[in-house]
């Protein structure tokens, strides 16, 4: 029996390098091997095989072949938000070509709602929730000849309703990985392919299975999770041996709490004595652990080297907003301490990288209670680099499950690539989908237009005040000047971007507000966007960030309106203050913009450091880099200047004194 998974596990591209990391393909060696423990006197009937590219089978004509040499009886598909479009099309191709296939669906995204199965009929089962032993056992009926739609954990549609069996008992479903030693022989081909081809790999791995926690956005949040299961932790250890033995390698946990047993650290201690200084780990999933003991562990593996993530630090808020969180299933317990452990783990970064989770558009947000939640998180100096997600819809969790009683829209938004929309700023010129996400537009609280609003502007903040910290100096100003609170300024900055109020906007930014509403809503599949060179179309997530360094001038009276509504017109230093900001803009593409000023240092006179002031020759100087080529190859960019100061002749010289 020929047995072919498919999966697309993204690759991620390295924002040092711009070089690929490649994800090694866990999905087709776990079941296999789970299989091979499990019915071991089934698996010699058995040949498996696998792909994971995001390539379609319709265009791929070598896999075409492949699967003709060796026509498929069991398909297994593991779909993901990042590849459901793409192994639908494959599995529509297979049964066209292969009508007597069985093919089943597990992961995330396996809808079993009669909305779906009778859409996809080609999907003969879906399985959500666990499914090595549904998938196990399948196989034995199969190869038996028996009938599957009596197996536990089996879904399928029946021409008029979808039959849903009870899932497997969780202790019938043993978390048991140990494919490096079972098939250690093809791991290590794939291993030495991949090593040769890619900057990195990324072997994916597990120690738990199962989340206790009930979320409403996460797919572990249902009773078919709540039964936590550990893993036989010397096979991690026979993981790490195998992968110490091959450079550049990064290990990646997708356990919903890494962190959350004591195991995790032996794990970690292991890493570090034993991996050849070859090993690294890629941003573990901690979630919503213990905040001491989250930070303990970063530390060691930062200590040891070992850690491949810029955000340092980690905070899972969701929403600062504790009615907000606690509607959507997730219990604000001691939210206030880790706040605490957080301000102090990041105290010294001065443009903040750390990750602070943050999730627009849950059922109970609104655009003022996201005003008071920008506000909270400006006051507790929790801003980083790390940006809001859109609420993501998942099929099988609390929210969509049968009896759910909350009301939303949803839409899926399609992008060009994904990695970009993640991570970067500009696409190529093409109108062709890599990926979509189904996501919240709308709720009873929050309208489309106040969601993509709050993105826009929320955004934008987490660059200019959390990682650049560019706006503090103006917010310092107003505060020590004119006794203008945070709150008052984060008032007027979010009503200006208030649906009602984008007329009033310029015309880049309102443009910009337009298109991604179009974009969110599906009137348009693809954003619309260029950037002013009419060469590349924007990515929708960071299109905020990238008009505040192209479009720099607009911002800029945007910004100096917002002030004088609060502190009024008559403050000629505030404008000149305004200037000194002007000068550190790194921007894009406005070749007119001048890094170069006379200036007093007003870094210093918004925080009132002096009694007075004296003049001097500044220049803001950005490192040589070809901006477009970062952009497009989703390399970090340096925003943060060099400043360089000269003194000015005495008849240019002029004391300032303002208190």
């Amino acid at each position: 029996m020929n047995i072919f998974i498919n999966t697309v596990s993204l690759d991620d591209i390295s924002s040092r390098s711009g070089r690929i990391e490649k994800r090694f393909p866990l999905i087709y060696f776990w079941l296999k091997d789970y299989y091979f423990q499990q019915s071991p006197e089934n698996f010699e009937k058995t040949s498996w095989s696998f792909n994971d590219e995001l390539l379609k089978i319709q265009d791929n004509t070598d896999l075409q072949i492949k699967l003709k040499e060796n026509p498929p009886d069991i398909i297994g598909l593991s779909l993901y938000l990042w590849n459901e479009d793409v192994l639908l099309n494959n599995a529509r191709w297979i049964k066209q070509h292969f009508p007597n296939c069985l093919i089943i669906a597990a992961g995330p995204n396996a809808d079993t709602r009669i909305e779906w199965m009778s859409e996809h009929t080609y999907i003969d089962i879906a399985v959500p929730g666990p499914a090595a032993e549904t998938f196990r056992r399948i196989l034995d009926a199969q190869l038996d000849k028996d009938s599957v739609h009596d197996i536990a954990g089996v879904n399928y549609f029946n021409g008029t309703d979808v039959i849903r069996n009870a899932a497997v008992p969780r202790n019938q479903d043993p978390l048991i990985l140990n494919y490096v030693n079972n098939f250690r022989e093809e791991v290590v081909d794939l291993l030495d392919e991949y090593t040769s081809k890619y900057s990195s790999v990324i072997v994916l791995t597990m120690y738990m299975q199962g989340c206790p926690y009930s979320c409403s956005f996460c797919e572990q949040g249902t009773s078919l999770w709540t039964k936590v299961l550990t893993r036989d932790i010397q096979h991690i250890y026979d993981e790490i041996d195998l992968l110490a033995q091959y450079p550049n390698m990064m290990y990646e946990f997708a356990d919903a709490n890494f962190g959350i047993v004591p195991a995790y650290e032996t794990i970690i201690d292991y890493i570090i004595e034993n991996g050849n200084g070859n090993i690294t780990m890629k941003k573990p999933p901690f979630a919503k652990n213990n905040v001491d003991h989250t930070f303990h562990l970063m530390d060691k593996m930062i200590n040891a080297e070992i850690y491949y993530n810029d955000h340092y630090g980690n905070l899972t808020l969701q929403d600062p907003n504790p009615e907000i969180v606690k509607m959507n299933g997730r219990p604000f317990s001691k939210e206030y301490e880790k706040i605490i452990a957080f301000q102090e783990y990041t105290r010294d970064e001065e443009h903040k990288m750390g990750q602070v989770e943050i999730i627009l558009g849950m059922p109970g947000q609104s655009y003022d209670t996201l005003t008071g939640s920008l506000y909270e998180l400006v006051k507790n100096n929790l801003l980083s680099h790390y940006l809001p997600y859109f609420y993501l819809v998942f099929p099988n969790t609390v929210l969509t499950s049968p009896g759910s009683t909350v009301n939303i829209q949803s839409n899926k938004v399609f992008v060009r690539r994904e990695r970009a929309f993640t991570k970067g700023f500009l696409d190529p010129l093409i109108d062709t989908a890599q990926i979509g996400y189904n996501q919240i537009v709308s709720t009873d609280t929050i309208t489309s237009k106040e969601l993509i609003s709050s993105h826009y502007h929320w955004t934008l903040m987490c660059h200019l005040y959390g990682f650049l910290g560019w706006i503090r100096t103006p917010i310092h100003y107003i505060k020590a000047y004119h006794n203008i609170s945070n709150k008052e300024f984060i008032q007027e900055y979010t009503s200006r971007f208030h649906p009602s109020n984008w007329q009033n906007l310029p015309d880049s930014i309102r443009l910009d507000l337009q298109a991604s509403h179009r974009w969110l809503i599906g009137d348009d599949k693809l954003i619309q966007r260029k950037d002013n060179t009419g060469q590349y179309f924007l990515a929708p997530r960071r299109i905020s960030q990238y008009r505040f360094h192209a479009n720099y001038d607009d911002f800029h009276t945007l910004l100096i309106s917002i002030f004088e509504k609060l502190i009024g017109t008559n403050d000629k230093h505030f404008y000149e203050l305004m200037k000194w900001q002007g000068a550190k803009v790194l921007s894009f593409d406005n070749h007119s913009h001048s890094n170069k000023i006379l200036s007093y240092n007003y870094d210093d006179i918004a925080q009132d450091k002096s009694e007075s002031y004296w003049k001097s020759s500044w220049s803001f100087d950005h490192s040589t880099q070809d901006l477009t080529e970062k952009m497009i190859n989703l390399i970090d960019i340096d925003y943060i200047p060099q400043m360089n100061i000269e003194e000015i002749s005495p008849d240019l010289q002029v004391e300032l004194k303002l208190k």
